[in-house]
């Protein structure tokens, strides 16, 4: 058990390392982290999103310096009409989800299967989701 807190700490401390000079690279090259791949789609944000999920320390540190003034970059779609709030929605990640909607992510958009956020969450059981979205469904989204 104590090995697995090591790991896990290790793991957590090499993936913030990595971030963090990756941020760095990005804003030091002055890249576009809302330009669409030309392989999929996706955005900077649809990855980070992807590749933070299983690191809850990290979510609100590097979803804040890139949604700073990019708030517009929650809303953009991939190739499969997923914005980055899609790709955050799974069980148990909550937190993800919420930082997005606050950031004021598109709660009606649809994937290529026609769901939304909150269809996405109620199909996979994820209560914690659903209730956040209900809880700001009333306030101002702009979907883009």
């Amino acid at each position: 058990m104590c090995k697995r807190r090591i790991e896990r700490s290790t793991n957590t401390l090499t993936n913030l390392n990595f971030l963090d000079e990756l941020l760095q690279r990005l804003l030091h090259a002055n890249l576009d982290m809302l330009g669409l791949s030309p392989d999929n789609g996706n955005t900077a944000l649809h990855e980070i999103v992807r590749r933070i999920r299983t690191e809850p320390g990290l979510q609100e540190k590097i979803l804040r310096t890139f949604l700073d003034g990019h708030s517009d970059g929650c809303s953009l779609q991939n190739l499969y009409r997923e914005t980055p709030l899609h790709t955050a929605i799974s069980p148990g990640e909550a937190e993800l989800a919420r930082l997005l909607i606050n950031a004021k992510a598109g709660l009606s958009l649809r994937d290529n299967l026609e769901r939304t956020p909150l269809d996405l969450a109620k199909e996979l059981d994820s209560a914690e989701i659903v209730a956040t979205i209900h809880e700001n469904m009333g306030k101002e989204h702009v979907d883009r």
